[in-house]
């Protein structure tokens, strides 16, 4: 029987088979990378993830890959996006691994701590260990997107990585993310993985020169694409011929008036 480190050394995506998860097969190979990746610099190291929605989870199952980790979890009665049809369907609890009503308690699974609550409303004293590596994969709005990141950069050790999934929705949080952190000159790298997979590493916490993050970004095409692709709908939406006729009008009005 094939190993586990076996299995996550080659990124073999049937490790999410247990874990309930809405993420597309190319996201769940960057975060077994960017696991991977971090536990190459650091052997045992603590997972902070935010988000959970449908009771879904990066976590591979057992907690196999961290040593200790933590989750921040925001359930409420519908997931609110940045995209002009947000998700209306109703987050559940996942099965196993949760606490059954909200605040801040030990969870069933050994080495997982649960918290049930909004990030702008957690401290840093309630995150017991400075995590090496965040998910950000909450409610998908910039507002939120900006509390997580703020959270995770306050509990963050000295060094070490944030990953936000989606990053396709909510791009205009990263973009102000991205410029907050050059503005104040701190010490940053930050880049897409296939999907819709955004990283930032903070400090000295080079996983893009480890051989599986290096691997995406050498054909970095593939969630270049499908970003793009992303905004597809809205493209074809805009190129109906109420839209078209009414940039022709415009384009006329202007050209006439000049």
């Amino acid at each position: 029987m094939t190993s586990f480190t076996e299995r996550l050394a080659r990124l073999d995506t049937t490790i999410f088979d247990e874990v309930v998860s809405q993420s597309a097969d190319n996201d769940r190979r960057s975060l077994l990378a960017c696991q991977l990746a971090v536990r190459a610099l650091v052997p045992s190291y603590t997972y902070l993830e935010i988000g959970s929605h449908r009771g879904g989870r990066s976590i591979p199952p057992a907690g196999r890959l961290v040593r200790p980790h933590r989750l921040d979890d925001k359930r409420t009665a519908s997931q609110p996006d940045e995209r002009v049809f947000p998700s209306t369907t109703p987050t559940t609890p996942p099965t196993a691994c949760w606490p059954s009503s909200g605040g801040s308690r030990r969870s069933p699974c050994r080495k997982l701590t649960c918290i049930d609550g909004d990030s702008s409303r957690v401290t840093p004293a309630e995150i017991a260990s400075s995590p090496d590596l965040c998910f950000i994969d909450g409610e998908h709005t910039d507002r939120a997107v900006r509390e997580d990141f703020r959270l995770c950069s306050a509990v963050l050790a000295d060094k070490g990585a944030i990953v936000f999934h989606d990053a396709q929705v909510i791009y205009n949080a990263l973009i102000e993310i991205v410029d907050r952190l050059r503005a104040s000159e701190a010490r940053f790298h930050a880049y897409n993985l296939p999907d819709t997979v955004f990283v930032i590493e903070l400090g000295d916490f080079p996983i893009h020169a480890t051989p599986a993050i290096r691997a995406l970004l050498l054909d970095n095409h593939v969630g270049y694409l499908a970003a793009l692709r992303s905004s597809d709908p809205y493209r074809r939406f805009t190129n109906r011929a109420p839209f078209r006729l009414w940039r022709r009008l415009r384009s006329r009005l202007r050209f006439a008036g000049r």
